[in-house]
């Protein structure tokens, strides 16, 4: 799959805009991730039947390229899109080295599965924000202009957002799909 992109990890900015498949466009302000930055962004790439943003990520220090993080571009249709990645991922690679059903006492719903390649690891992710009981919907809160707009304002659950993400990374990473469930520590 890093093949689709044209570039390798390790390579320096310049390298990857020099042998990328489809041209990034390098940012006036790189994008902050963390301890990685993505100065280098494909806003319209196509790959596994669908349309995805990219953007080339490398650590703050200037090394060369760590991550690679590839965003479909539509907001709808996400969970259906996440099973047909998932399924196409499966034919290719075979079945994931692991598979993290979402977690629904969780404030973010997580769903995620991990590949590893001889060039890449393929985390494969659907983050929904739209949580039911965390957000209060509907009409405003309050009317009264002394109390600031965010405090008297209610949020429609369905505008908030749902994303499937794919995040390649170098073959050794051994990072782990799932993240271990907080032990229920109960009252003191």
């Amino acid at each position: 799959m890093l093949a689709a992109f044209g570039t390798g990890w390790g390579h320096s900015i310049e390298q990857v805009e020099a042998e990328a498949t489809v041209k990034p466009r390098r940012l006036d302000r790189p994008i902050d991730f963390g301890p990685l930055q993505a100065p280098l962004v494909i806003a319209d790439f196509h790959m596994l039947e669908s349309r995805f943003f990219v953007w080339f990520q490398f650590p703050r220090d200037g090394s060369g390229l760590r991550q690679i993080l590839v965003q479909r571009r539509r907001a709808d249709g996400e969970r259906m899109a996440l099973e047909k990645l998932a399924s196409m991922l499966q034919e290719r690679l075979g079945n994931p080295l692991e598979h993290c059903p979402v977690d629904r006492r969780a404030a973010v719903r997580r769903e995620a599965a991990r590949w590893t390649t001889a060039s890449a690891t393929l985390h494969l992710q659907l983050l929904d924000y739209r949580v039911p009981g965390l957000i209060t919907e509907g009409e405003p809160l309050t009317e009264d202009p002394t109390v600031p707009w965010y405090q008297r304002q209610s949020l429609d659950v369905a505008a908030l957002p749902v994303r499937v993400l794919v995040r390649l990374t170098p073959p050794g990473d051994e990072e782990p799909a799932c993240a271990p469930a907080p032990a229920d520590k109960g009252p003191k």
